[in-house]
């Protein structure tokens, strides 16, 4: 049985997913990051913890729990709740990679592996998730439907003309519902320490407006690389903008929109 939220019911087909992104390396050594990860959960399991947040996606990889859980090993019984619960999701990957670089079997194994850490923390139900893949490699339908996975949501490496939703199918036949992120993942309206409260109401609603113009129900990511949750004082802020949409996490949206 999945332990994912009920779907949210929304009239207006639009649904927000608060994420982060996280490169374990990038233009600051690992410590670095790693510190920022750890800081970035321990601010997360404040939030889910008295209800000021509801969901939360950690990206699409594993790795970066048994990263951030080295530094404080306390926050794991502090978040396992919430994957249980299904407010904060992770997987299917172990690390997110480039998919046209490494082979067929790495990528077998790193799902293999991200799938089952998933797991042991109470995530069961997975969409692929591709958010900052440069390109993908034509056997990953098989891959992924050999593993049970049948919907995908990605941003490069496809051309988006109109319709974001289409039918992803591999060589075999194999085929997944996928999604691509119109305007892709990274949107940190509500996280600009230069921007009011106010500023933040109108670009969120002009953000809205915008992905909710592309056909079929529409994903509106709310984070980026290195983010973390937004602070509680602008989810207050906001509560009655957010409310009527509701927020999910990438497979409890995709098993909506089938």
């Amino acid at each position: 049985m999945s332990t994912c939220p009920a779907p949210v019911t929304r009239q207006s087909g639009i649904s927000l997913c608060h994420l982060t992104h996280w490169d374990r390396e990038w233009y600051e050594p690992f410590g670095v990051y790693q510190l920022r990860l750890a800081a970035v959960l321990r601010a997360l399991a404040d939030l889910l913890r008295d209800g000021t947040l509801d969901t939360f996606t950690l990206d699409g990889q594993t790795s970066l729990l048994a990263d951030a859980f080295a530094l404080l090993p306390d926050l794991e019984a502090g978040l396992r709740p919430h994957f249980a619960a299904g407010r904060l999701h992770v997987g299917p990957w172990y690390v997110m990679p480039d998919t046209l670089l490494v082979g067929l079997e790495s990528l077998a194994r790193n799902l293999a592996r991200g799938i089952r850490e998933a797991r042991q923390y109470g995530c069961d139900a997975f969409t692929a998730y591709l958010p900052d893949t440069f390109g993908h490699a034509d056997s990953l339908p098989t891959l992924f439907a050999a593993l049970g996975i049948d919907t995908a949501i990605v941003w490069r490496g496809r051309r988006l003309v109109g319709n974001p939703w289409f039918r992803w199918q591999g060589p075999d036949g194999s085929e997944l519902l996928a999604y691509q992120l119109p305007d892709g993942y990274f949107q940190p309206v509500l996280h600009d320490p230069a921007t009011t409260a106010e500023e933040k109401r109108e670009q969120l609603t002009a953000l809205v407006a915008k992905l909710a113009a592309y056909p079929g129900p529409t994903l509106v990511p709310l984070g980026g690389d290195h983010l973390g949750p937004p602070r509680a004082e602008t989810l207050a802020a906001m509560a009655d903008l957010l409310a009527p949409y509701g927020t999910v996490h990438p497979h409890r949206f995709m098993e909506s929109a089938k």
